[in-house]
């Protein structure tokens, strides 16, 4: 009895493995993923954690650059994640913000803690 011995009515199919076809007579009722491996997982995007810091989005590319090029705003800009998104060193907003009202833009804060 230690030996498992299938279904009622499940046949093997040689290798101690129970047959679909006795769970699934009728083949189109038979899951598509039972007995098939794993699909290839998919393409691993590269994540990184900032922490301590502002997201200062910009309407395009040559205003970020406008920012990067003013030696104030340059200070305060820890880094860079795409050519409109800049970080911001956290205690320095305000500064940021202020500058950027200097220039004539209106920036607007979204999520403030």
């Amino acid at each position: 009895m230690g030996q498992y011995q299938g279904k009622p009515n499940g046949a093997r199919d040689g290798k101690g493995v129970p047959s679909l076809r006795a769970h699934y007579p009728d083949r189109r009722h038979v899951p598509y993923n039972i007995g098939m491996a794993d699909p290839a997982p998919a393409a691993r995007l590269p994540v990184k954690l900032h922490r301590r810091v502002c997201l200062v989005i910009t309407e395009d590319a040559v205003l970020a650059e406008e920012l990067l090029a003013r030696k104030k705003l340059a200070q305060e800009v820890a880094g860079r994640l795409s050519d409109r998104a800049l970080l911001v060193r956290s205690g320095r907003l305000d500064a940021v913000l202020d500058e950027l009202r200097r220039m004539g833009h209106t920036p607007q804060v979204v999520g403030r803690t």
